[in-house]
């Protein structure tokens, strides 16, 4: 996965908020996720592919990390950087979430997932943990 800005790179000037949207085009985030999924909603993935989606979403928060540092580095507030770790977060989870409803393993579990705790907040620390609450059915 390509990273076409360089984390040491000096910014003009600190945006207000981390433009997730504009990271995750500029590493071309969805072009490559779709490209490793199956084209049909309902084929359930191959454990090769999950390897491949886990390694990519893996590099996908490793860049947002280095880009979020270089930010920091240029004078980015902290609520700055934790509320832009937490907006990765989002993104990440998010998709996670969706590739499981749509491609489903043959379990077909049903799951709703909370956020709590500072990244519910919205709030995420560099390397900090995260807290999820999983709900099943019964």
């Amino acid at each position: 996965m390509d990273n076409h800005v360089s984390p040491h790179k000096k910014l003009p000037v600190i945006p207000k908020e981390f433009a997730v949207g504009d990271f995750l085009e500029s590493i071309e985030f969805e072009t490559k996720l779709q490209a490793m999924l199956p084209s049909m909603a309902t084929t359930a993935i191959s454990e090769e592919t999950r390897r491949q989606v886990i390694d990519m979403l893996r590099a996908t928060i490793r860049l947002g990390r280095e880009r979020l540092h270089a930010i920091h580095l240029n004078g980015a507030s902290g609520e700055f950087i934790v509320k832009g770790h937490a907006a990765l977060t989002d993104v990440v989870l998010k998709r996670i979430f969706r590739i499981l409803h749509t491609h489903p393993s043959p379990e077909e579990e049903t799951l709703a997932l909370v956020a709590t705790g500072g990244y519910g907040r919205g709030e995420l620390s560099p390397f900090s943990d995260i807290d999820l609450l999983f709900i099943l059915p019964t």
